[in-house]
């Protein structure tokens, strides 16, 4: 994740701990793990792993609906577009420090 990308979730996790017991309407994943967040004080480092979890799930769900309806070649150009950010979600899950 690029330091942008890191920004905007230190200050949705804020948002959230802002107001504790709402869930903020961002986006289901994203909107009940800050809430959850919120609630159960779950740590920062928690909710940002399940919220990167849960895009990379979307993620994997799009690209396979990509794959089952449309041709071989855009399986193979989707693979890349989808494949990148999903190697690079996962190295960061697994390099970043507990």
């Amino acid at each position: 994740m690029t330091a942008s990308c890191v920004s905007i979730l230190r200050i949705l996790l804020e948002i959230a701990a802002a107001a504790p017991g709402k869930v903020i309407p961002i986006g289901l994943p994203v909107g009940l793990v800050l809430g959850m967040s919120a609630v159960t004080a779950l740590e920062a480092a928690s909710a940002w792993r399940a919220i990167v979890i849960a895009v990379m799930a979307n993620f994997l769900f799009k690209f396979l609906i990509v794959a089952a309806i449309g041709l071989r070649a855009l399986a193979v150009r989707g693979s890349v577009a989808f494949g990148i950010p999903a190697v690079s979600a996962g190295l960061l899950l697994w390099l970043w420090p507990w």
